[in-house]
C-alpha cells in the first residue's frame, strides 16, 4: 500500500532525549510522503535537534524539541545531514535548498498558514547561510557516535 501524499509515518516520534546536549536520537525509521508521492526517510539514530531555527521564530513554532511541527524538523535535519557529508559547493546548496523547500511543504501540511510557513521558511534559509561553516552543520557520525558513548556510559552507571 503507497502512503497518501502529504503523511507522515506516524503522529509519533520515538525519541530518546538527550537534554544536555541539546539533541534526541531517532529510535526508529521515521518518513514524509510530499505532495508527488515521493518518500523521504530519516534514518535510526540519527540525532536531532528538532528545529533549528533562530529563537525569534519559536513564537510561531514553538521551542525546537516540543513542538507539533517537529516532524517537518527531523526530515528536514535528514536534508542538512546529507548535505554536510558534501563538500562545500553547489551540490551542497542545491541539497539544502531542496531539504529547506521540503520543509515549507511539510510544515504546511502540519497546519502552519501561509504566513507562518513563510517566517519559518526564511528561518531555516537563514540557517542555510550560516552552515555553509562546516563547523556549523553536525557531523552526523560524529553526534551518533557521541550519543551512543553517552548512552552506553549511562547505562553502565544504572547498573
Amino acid at each position: 500500500m503507497n502512503p497518501a501524499p502529504g503523511t507522515f509515518s506516524s503522529d509519533h516520534i520515538p525519541l530518546d532525549h538527550y537534554p544536555a546536549h541539546g539533541y534526541a536520537l531517532l529510535l526508529c525509521d521515521y518518513w514524509y510522503c510530499d505532495l508527488q508521492g515521493r518518500i523521504h526517510r530519516a534514518t535510526i539514530r540519527m540525532p536531532s535537534d528538532g528545529l533549528t531555527i533562530p529563537r525569534f521564530f519559536w513564537r510561531v513554532a514553538g521551542a525546537p524539541i516540543r513542538t507539533p511541527l517537529l516532524p517537518a524538523g527531523i526530515i528536514h535535519d535528514h536534508y542538512c545531514y546529507k548535505a554536510a557529508s558534501l563538500p562545500p559547493g553547489p551540490e551542497r546548496d542545491k541539497l539544502r535548498r531542496q531539504g529547506d523547500r521540503l520543509f515549507a511543504e511539510m510544515v504546511s501540511q502540519l497546519g502552519a498558514n501561509k504566513v507562518e510557513m513563510l517566517a519559518l521558511y526564511r528561518s531555516v534559509r537563514i540557517g542555510a547561510r550560516s552552515a555553509r561553516d562546516d563547523e556549523a552543520i553536525p557531523d552526523y557520525q560524529h553526534e551518533y557516535d557521541k550519543f551512543m558513548q553517552h548512552y552506553i556510559t549511562e547505562g553502565e552507571q544504572g547498573k
